[in-house]
This record gives structure tokens, C-alpha cells and sequence, in this order.
């Protein structure tokens, strides 16, 4: 049976990740969920454990212990200061890198970087051939981890692959991202909790793709049968192709709910340094067949039937 660690299993992306996993046809993998802080809902099927990115030894340990053939590293910080952001996504993943290469480096090892990377690059879509050139702390920790993954690979052989999601969606996504802090206050809103919808900008354009359509797209890569040839040492972009505006999400929202709501924008809005970013996922489709399925229309959809105590599938 393939053995399967995944890291951030507590995390937005980390628990759709294993949900996923445990509904594959076939022979379900033996999975084993690593988290630090907040307790995931746990799944029957999967082991969890709590632990540090940043414990180098007991990233070993684990690693070690679990001796995984797959691992899918969704843990990371997408806020805070350049320290702690460069201490968890770059040390973090160093720490497990250097365990996995300490074992022999057999497993394929899939690590998640991030559109951020890219900056602002115009209005064309954004292929994986564009300069990676990061205007945030955030964009400037994933352009190192990615790197140090490329090295990984290039200096030990290492079986790893970087995987550059945009902007995910889906239900229970937290409020630190747009789509969820919008359907959480239209949630407020709804049960008279709030009045107005608090936003910074309504023209700002993003390519959103639902967390169920990518972490499918992170196991197409990850279980490839020409892995090694096709996949290792290479980034793919995860994306819709699709960009949608604030106030394209906004209307969506009111069709969905069938109300309006009232905006408040702030006086002075801050600059915004990246306007529009749209995918090229046209890598990702030709060498696994991966296509998004599910519309931010069904997202937002879902997310609001989530916020209302109402069951997803």
C-alpha cells in the first residue's frame, strides 16, 4: 500500500487534500496527516500527527517513522513578517528536503508554491516560463522555497515538483483570503450580525480555482506514471484560466443570495500592485489531462451553504 504523508493537514487545503485521498477509487493509500497547531477534523483512514515544520529533528523522525512513498507539502504561512514567513516556508521545507534526501530521497516529494511568485505580469495569462518577480514578503519566501526545491532536485536527484496554485476557493475557506472573508460577512449580514460589506477594492482581477479542482490537480502530478521524466524538477501552474473581478465576486454573491449589499470602501485605498493575474494551466492539461470542473459560481455557492450550517459534498 503507497503511503502517503501529507504536512499542513489542519489547514484549508491540507483537509480537502486527505478528504480526497480517502475517496480514491481503488486502493485507498495509508495516510498520514501532519499538523502543528489548530486540531483538524479527523478522518477515519488517516494517522495524525502533531509536529513542528521547523523541528528539524522531528522532521526527520517523522519522516523516518512514516517512510512515506508520496509527500504532499501543503503546509506554509501566507502572512506575517518576512522572518517568520522565510522561517516556514523556507526552513520548513529545507527541514523536510534534507529528511527526505536522509532516507534515501525515494519519495516523490510535491511542494506547493504560489502565483505570488509571479508578481504582476500583465493582462496575458501567465505561463511557467514567466519571470518569477514577487512583489510581497509572501510572493518572496515561495520564489526561495521553490528554488530550493529545484536545487534539491537538481543536487540529490530528488523526486520533487513544484505546484503553483492561484487563487484557491472553496468551502471553508478562511476570511484571511477575499472569497472568504465575503462570504463570511455576507453570512453576518444575513443573520443581522452586520450591515455593511467591508472591502478594499472592487477592481482588482484574480483567476480563481476551487481547492477540490486543485488538490486532484496536486495527485495527477504527484502520481504520475512517467513522474521522474515528466514531472520532477519542474513547476506547474494550477489555475481556471478565467479572472474575475471584486465586483464580479460580489455580483455572484447577490445572485446566489438574492439580495444587494451595501459596500464601504476605504477613503484612501492602498495601491494595488498586481491589477489582474490570469493562469496558463495549458503544462498541467498536456502532461496529465488535468482540467478544472468545478465554477466559481458552485464555490461561492457552496461556501455560502457552508457558512448557512448547511452540508457540502
Amino acid at each position: 500500500m503507497t503511503r502517503v504523508l501529507v504536512t499542513g493537514a489542519s489547514g484549508f487545503t491540507g483537509q480537502h487534500m486527505i478528504r480526497y485521498l480517502l475517496g480514491l477509487d481503488g486502493d485507498v493509500p495509508e495516510i498520514y496527516g501532519l499538523y502543528q497547531n489548530s486540531t483538524p477534523a479527523r478522518r477515519e483512514g488517516c494517522t495524525y500527527i502533531r509536529g513542528d515544520i521547523c523541528d528539524r529533528s522531528r522532521i526527520a523522525a517523522l519522516v523516518n517513522r512514516t517512510s512515506p512513498d508520496t509527500i504532499l507539502h501543503l503546509a506554509g504561512l501566507n502572512r506575517g513578517s518576512l522572518q517568520n514567513l522565510t522561517r516556514i516556508n523556507l526552513l520548513g521545507t529545507e527541514n523536510l528536503l534534507h529528511a527526505v534526501v536522509q532516507e534515501g530521497g525515494h519519495a516523490r516529494l510535491l511542494v506547493i508554491g504560489s502565483a505570488a511568485e509571479y508578481g504582476y505580469a500583465g493582462t496575458k495569462p501567465i505561463s511557467e516560463s514567466t519571470p518569477l518577480c514577487p512583489v510581497s514578503d509572501y510572493g518572496i519566501s515561495k520564489v526561495a522555497q521553490d528554488l530550493l526545491t529545484q536545487r534539491y532536485h537538481a543536487a540529490y536527484a530528488l523526486p520533487a515538483v513544484v505546484a503553483r496554485p492561484f487563487n484557491l476557493v472553496g468551502p471553508g475557506q478562511p476570511e484571511s483570503f477575499v472569497c472568504g472573508r465575503m462570504v463570511a460577512e455576507a453570512g453576518e449580514i444575513e443573520s443581522g450580525r452586520r450591515r455593511v460589506m467591508e472591502l478594499v477594492s472592487l477592481s482588482a482581477r484574480r483567476d480563481f480555482i476551487d481547492v477540490r479542482d486543485a488538490v486532484k490537480a496536486y495527485w495527477a502530478i504527484v502520481s504520475h506514471d512517467r513522474f521522474d521524466e515528466e514531472c520532477a524538477g519542474r513547476a506547474f501552474n494550477v489555475g481556471s484560466g478565467l479572472d474575475y473581478s471584486v465586483a464580479d465576486l460580489l455580483s455572484c454573491i447577490e445572485a446566489i443570495t438574492g439580495r444587494r449589499y451595501e459596500i464601504a470602501l476605504p477613503p484612501s485605498p492602498p495601491p494595488e500592485l498586481i491589477p489582474t493575474q490570469i493562469c496558463d494551466s495549458s503544462l498541467l492539461h498536456n502532461v496529465t489531462g488535468w482540467r478544472p470542473s468545478i465554477p466559481l459560481h458552485r464555490s461561492l455557492q457552496d461556501m455560502l451553504r457552508l457558512v448557512q450550517g448547511g452540508v457540502v459534498s
